[in-house]
């Protein structure tokens, strides 16, 4: 009897401890498939950043709206600045210092402060890569409109911005930011500046494949982040419509814009 019990219990046991590493082998294979996950996000959440930052800038140059016959169109050229501190993840393995995309931007003014503006750029780049494209919206409002003192007060606007970058079928990013702009004008130049903050969602989609005949291995990751930038800007008006423009953004990435831009009104 003493031996048919010190079995039961040794295979009580040997079962309690089977079924115990079991569970213990599942944790672990969920701990690594997590921390792969963990390691991809890290890995292309860089790169995805990087390109919703490009997507919401130049979203402004001045805190004054147009009035209802008002407009501006303009060519700008936002550049993302990597140091080699901002070179992480899947940048590390690019070996580029900055990321620049031209875009046309326009603006129209509406009535009581109201201005609606948008952005647009497609290129073409090549059959693997596929095409860069980028467009966003905004809608503004002048708080000048309540209360101004000509000549004294800086203009004063509230703005929001949606923006969308794709590169191809890899890159997909979309965010939207509101901004809080100052400007002060002065004979022939213009000084503004400018606190950005929003959210961003971003799909990464890319086949690997080890080598030729060898079947690829799909990634997929989903990205989310917020924007938080600082931009100081000046404009210079050699001609009344004429604007040159030059900015500097300051956030988890620092960028530059350069810009010419045709104002009315």
């Amino acid at each position: 009897m003493r031996s048919v019990s010190l079995s039961a219990v040794a295979l009580l046991l040997l079962g309690t401890a089977t079924a115990s590493l079991a569970q213990s082998f599942e944790d672990l294979l969920q701990d690594i498939g997590d921390q792969s996950s963990e390691i991809r996000r890290a890995y292309f959440q860089p790169l995805v950043d990087a390109s919703a930052l490009l997507a919401s800038s130049g979203t402004y140059h001045t805190g004054k709206s147009h009035g209802l016959a008002g407009f501006d169109v303009g060519l700008r050229m936002p550049l993302v600045l990597l140091t080699s501190g901002d070179q992480l993840g899947i940048l590390s393995d690019t070996p580029v210092d900055v990321i620049g995309l031209p875009m046309l931007t326009a603006n129209k003014g509406l009535v009581k402060g109201f201005q609606v503006g948008a952005r647009l750029m497609k290129m073409q780049l090549n059959e693997d890569v596929g095409d860069v494209t980028l467009y966003g919206g905004s809608l503004r409002w002048e708080a000048n409109e309540i209360f101004h003192i000509p000549f004294v007060m800086p203009r004063i606007a509230l703005q929001a911005n949606y923006s969308q970058f794709k590169l191809g079928e890899s890159i997909d990013t979309k965010g939207m930011t509101w901004d809080l702009i100052v400007s002060k004008k002065l004979p022939l130049v213009e000084f503004y500046g400018g606190y950005s903050t929003g959210t961003l969602t971003g799909t990464f989609d890319y086949t690997f494949v080890p080598q030729e005949g060898v079947d690829g291995i799909g990634i997929h990751e989903e990205l989310d982040g917020k924007v938080s930038r600082l931009n100081l800007g000046v404009n210079v008006t050699p001609l009344p419509t004429l604007k040159i423009n030059g900015e500097y953004g300051m956030g988890d990435y620092n960028s530059m814009s350069l810009g010419l831009i045709l104002s009315i009104l």
